[in-house]
């Protein structure tokens, strides 16, 4: 017997990255599958308008799509050209999950993945909502440090208490050539 679904749009931020997620695809990748949504080219670098804009323009923000915290409307969040209210995957409430990544660039570093409930869609996910929802990984805690080249499967855990209509993902992965920065998805 199954328990009641919930649904994920995912986001994707990340800090001199070069990677998407395949499964389930990110905003800015929907297109690549064939979701009919707005074609990003980049949608392997969102990093919040680089390093240097990061720190020097939006002291350290970024938004929670991985856009630059200054654009408004930020490219992938609501209003944004990117922004769509496709659902990418459906989840079963506590059962583990496998993510997909294509790694283009591997800088070492780790992942992490937060989620928090969206069922109102005309209110904006915050990063205060994001981070009280931080998911575990399948043996390896919040942090997924094994990140190759390539393609990275992990697994993550998913409460049984996270039951919602739509819920937002955020990837983050945190590349270990910049020291100064701790960031999507």
């Amino acid at each position: 017997m199954y328990r009641e679904l919930f649904f994920m749009y995912l986001i994707v931020t990340g800090v001199d990255m070069q990677g998407r997620m395949l499964f389930p695809p990110g905003r800015a990748s929907l297109w690549r599958l064939g979701f009919g949504t707005p074609v990003n080219e980049n949608d392997n670098s969102l990093s919040c308008g680089g390093l240097k804009h990061r720190w020097e323009v939006n002291n350290g923000r970024c938004g929670v799509c991985g856009d630059p915290w200054d654009s408004i409307p930020r490219d992938h969040e609501q209003g944004g050209k990117f922004y769509s209210d496709v659902t990418s995957a459906i989840f079963e409430a506590g059962k583990p999950a496998t993510f997909s990544l294509d790694i283009s660039n591997a800088n070492g570093g780790y992942f992490e993945f937060r989620v928090c409930v969206k069922d109102n869609t005309t209110a904006e996910v915050s990063q205060k909502c994001l981070d009280e929802g931080q998911l575990e990984f399948l043996n390896h805690g919040l942090r997924f440090t094994e990140v190759v080249e390539g393609l990275n499967e992990v697994q993550v855990l998913l409460s049984e208490k996270l039951i919602c209509e739509s819920c937002l993902l955020q990837w983050k992965y945190t590349t270990v050539n910049i020291v100064t920065v701790g960031s999507n998805v």
